[in-house]
């Protein structure tokens, strides 16, 4: 762990742009005489938590000609708090790493001593970084509340047991009535993975990897619905008495027979995101309901979505147990597995671009995740940001045709143009079918995974062999589905056992490469963005929940979250001294 030096504020006071900063005498000594940088702590009112400011010089506990590292984003002028440090509302001035370098030249008998000052840190690259700062596995006292996650705003309560986030109790929310559930909100500002500059660092777009393990003891007959909500509005946190979510869910439900009714009454889960098929199948249920008594519907991943008041189901894939084709997450009873399972959704924001005549170049090289696109005639540039979506053809036969999800997009794509790799010379690797879509899509794949490896791991992401994935870790997929291989067959990628088709703003994405795997919706897309975007519009978080009549029996574990950003280390030019 890092450890920086902190200094506080002498008073109260405002600090404009350009303007002086003074400071309590204790410890001012460590900060150079000039051009030093530092950040707020508690970032003050419309600013970011790791916004970089710097000051042009320091005569004794004065800072002056204070202004922001990035003088490309607005000044927000700094109200700060003086007191002691161990005072929560106390504004902490904490110094960036920077060096002092001398250099002492001789000439003729005299001698100068030239000291350099070089701020370390703030510099933002063009290059993007996978930000994964390890799983959080709660590794605390009992009965305390979570690092990193808000304790407000939640649904229930949950508080850490025996090394995990247990659920407590539940609790029934006021917009919808007759469920028990459970919720608690990623407080992501605290964190390494910062969905604000995420989404300041992609020009308005989110993209990111959830994981969390799940148990369920003691077991009784189970009746839940449990995982992760993303683009989640935080319900109570954001000032929200509803909730506007994603979510993918381990669950099983129940229903009552005789009179076929949902059994929301009995199950306590939401009626709406319980798949009932369409198109003739029968959904999770798989049968008629019987004459009388209940009936449990088969165990499935599903994923489904809250949108202005409105539950729905999404997708759902069944996970019953089944001799000799076990996917490991259910017992031989149905019910969720003992073994800690992992739950994870990828989440991938982006404008479409369609292309066709994908192929490899000479060295078996073609577009992938992470790569800069380049319009050979527009001159456009976009980042893919997805692994890119090959409806049909392959790239080795040259005829791949798809879909890439993009970022950072500069100029505007033509229709029919060449499309060349930065960095990879004059080489054509696709062909635009299309110009850029105007509307953000969610491009959404589930993985799932447990703690104990099954048969010889390989490069097939769709079956149920693959690694251990233990309590402890995080591992991840493959950023670029193209990349599988047995060293990194940690998930099975869901393939949806149906999805529902009635529901106008998600669809099933066509691909060879993650067949019956891509869900695509522009229901919960993120904030508008502009060059003057400071971060504070993403108001989403990343929720774990649970719904269902016996869900006090469950507990989160290795909650983790991944996700690119800039790589932010880099020099400023020294400023002699």
């Amino acid at each position: 762990n890092e450890v920086n030096n902190v200094v506080l504020p002498s008073a109260n006071q405002t600090v404009t742009q350009k303007g002086s900063l003074t400071l309590n005498a204790t410890g001012v000594s460590i900060l150079p005489l000039i051009n030093g940088n530092f950040m707020l702590d508690p970032a003050p009112s419309g600013t970011s938590s790791n916004t970089i400011y710097t000051y042009e010089k320091r005569s004794g506990t004065t800072l002056s000609g204070v202004d922001l590292a990035d003088t490309s984003k607005p000044w927000t002028n700094l109200s700060l708090t003086s007191g002691l440090i161990t005072n929560a509302g106390t504004t902490k001035i904490v110094l960036s790493k920077y060096l002092r370098l001398s250099s002492m030249g001789n000439y003729g008998g005299n001698s100068r001593e030239i000291i350099y000052n070089v701020p370390i840190g703030w510099a933002k690259g063009t290059e993007f970084k996978k930000i994964n700062p390890g799983p959080n596995t709660f590794t605390k006292a009992d009965n305390a509340d979570p690092d990193n996650f808000f304790t407000t705003g939640t649904l229930g309560s949950l508080t850490i047991k025996s090394n995990a986030l247990d659920i407590v109790s539940t609790s029934s929310p006021a917009w919808y009535s007759g469920i028990s559930a459970a919720l608690i909100n990623f407080n992501w500002g605290t964190t390494a993975t910062n969905l604000g500059q995420a989404w300041l660092d992609t020009q308005g777009l989110l993209t990111y990897d959830i994981q969390v393990k799940v148990q369920d003891s003691p077991k009784v007959d189970g009746k839940y619905a449990i995982g992760i909500l993303t683009k989640s509005n935080g319900v109570v946190v954001n000032g929200s008495n509803d909730l506007n979510c994603y979510g993918i869910s381990f669950m099983r439900a129940q229903r009552q027979g005789f009179i076929i009714v949902w059994s929301q009454a009995l199950d306590k889960i939401p009626d709406d995101i319980k798949p009932d098929g369409c198109c003739g199948s029968g959904g999770i249920w798989q049968q008629s309901a019987p004459s009388f008594g209940t009936q449990y519907s088969q165990p499935a991943i599903v994923l489904w979505q809250r949108v202005n008041g409105t539950f729905d189901w999404i997708a759902y894939k069944l996970i019953t147990y089944a001799s000799g084709n076990q996917n490991y997450i259910i017992n031989s009873s149905n019910q969720l597995s003992v073994n800690w399972p992992t739950l994870m959704i990828r989440m991938v924001e982006g404008y479409p671009l369609t292309f066709s005549n994908g192929n490899n170049d000479g060295t078996g090289r073609h577009i992938k995740e992470g790569d800069t696109i380049t319009g050979a005639t527009s001159g456009a540039k976009g980042r893919v940001n997805g692994t890119p979506i090959v409806s049909s053809g392959g790239w080795t036969s040259a005829n791949a045709t798809g879909t890439f999800s993009l970022a950072n997009v500069s100029g505007a794509f033509q229709s029919n143009e060449n499309l060349k790799i930065d960095g990879q010379g004059a080489t054509v690797y696709a062909r635009t079918s299309g110009t850029l879509g105007t509307g953000k899509y969610n491009y959404m794949r589930v993985y799932y995974a447990d703690t104990t490896s099954h048969g010889t791991a390989n490069a097939i992401q769709t079956d149920n062999i693959r690694l251990a994935n233990p309590l402890g870790s995080a591992n991840w997929p493959p950023d670029d589905a193209t990349d599988a291989s047995s060293a990194n067959d940690f998930f099975t990628l869901a393939q949806w056992t149906e999805v529902n088709t009635g529901l106008a703003s998600a669809s099933l994405m066509t691909s060879t490469i993650e067949p019956s795997a891509i869900i695509r919706s522009n229901a919960l897309t993120s904030p508008s963005w502009t060059s003057t975007s400071t971060g504070f519009e993403v108001t989403e978080t990343v929720s774990l929940n649970a719904f269902g009549a016996n869900i006090a029996n469950f507990s989160f574990d290795d909650f983790a979250v991944q996700l690119d950003l800039k790589s932010g280390s880099g020099f400023l030019p020294p400023i002699q001294q």
